[in-house]
C-alpha cells in the first residue's frame, strides 16, 4: 500500500498530509516529516536529517526499531570535555565536537548512537571501541540485531551483518562511531548541537 500513495502522489502532483504512527511509512513516503509529541510539533524536516540529527531523546528514541541507544554519561576530561563516561566505558570526543560542549565539563549528559553505527570491527580512526556481553542475538534474515549489556548492565542494541552470531553469555568488542554519536542534555532532553 506504501508503494500505490507513493505511485498516487507522484502521479497527482500535489501536495498530500499522510498522518501515520508507522514510522517506516513516514521515513519512505514522506518529502519531509513532522514528529509531534502531545499535540506540539518537535521536529520538521527531510526524513533522514530527523534521523540522523534528532533534536531530542523523544525523537532519537522514536524513530526505527531497535532505537537510538540512549545511555546516560558525563562530561569530562583533563582538558574539560574531551571524554564521556558512561559509568563504565570512557569514550574519546571528536576534536570537531568539542566546542559545543565548552562551560559543559562534569555535567550530565545522555549519549546516543544508533544501533547501526556500532560495528564488531574497527572501519575507521574514529571508532572506539567498547567490551560488550551478548545478551541475545536476534537473526532477522536481512540483519541482526545483537542485544549485549555493558559493563554497567545497560543494555544496547547493535544492527549487524546478518551472518553474524555469538553465544549468550559470550564477550566481545563493539566499535563505536564516535562522528556519528549524539549528545542530548540530560535535563531538558535536548540536542548539544556542534554549532
Amino acid at each position: 500500500m506504501r508503494t500505490e500513495l507513493i505511485k498516487i502522489h507522484r502521479d497527482l502532483g500535489k501536495t498530500i498530509v499522510h498522518v501515520t504512527h508507522d514510522q517506516v511509512e513516514a521515513m519512505t513516503m514522506g518529502g519531509r516529516i513532522c514528529v509531534m509529541r502531545d499535540g506540539r510539533i518537535v521536529q520538521v524536516g527531510p526524513p533522514l536529517e530527523v534521523y540522523r540529527h534528532p533534536v531530542d531523546t523523544f525523537v532519537a528514541g522514536f524513530l526505527a526499531s531497535p532505537p537510538m541507544n540512549l545511555l546516560d554519561a558525563r562530561l569530562g576530561g583533563p582538558g574539560g570535555v574531551e571524554v564521556v563516561d558512561l559509568a563504565s566505558v570512557t569514550l574519546p570526543i571528536p576534536h570537531g565536537r568539542q566546542p559545543a560542549l565548552r562551560g559543559r565539563a562534569g555535567s550530565k549528559v545522555v549519549f546516543g548512537i544508533r544501533p547501526e553505527d556500532l560495528y564488531t570491527e574497527p572501519p575507521a580512526a574514529s571508532h572506539a571501541a567498547i567490551a560488550v556481553n551478548v545478551v541475545a542475538v536476534e537473526a532477522l534474515g536481512p540483519e541482526v540485531v545483537l542485544v549485549a549489556s555493558l559493563p554497567s548492565g545497560r543494555e544496547i542494541s547493535a544492527r549487524l551483518d546478518r551472518d553474524f552470531d555469538a553465544p549468550a553469555g559470550s564477550d566481545l568488542q563493539l566499535y563505536v562511531d564516535l562522528e556519528r554519536a549524539r549528545l542530548f542534555d540530560a535535563d531538558t532532553g535536548q540536542a548539544i548541537t556542534d554549532g
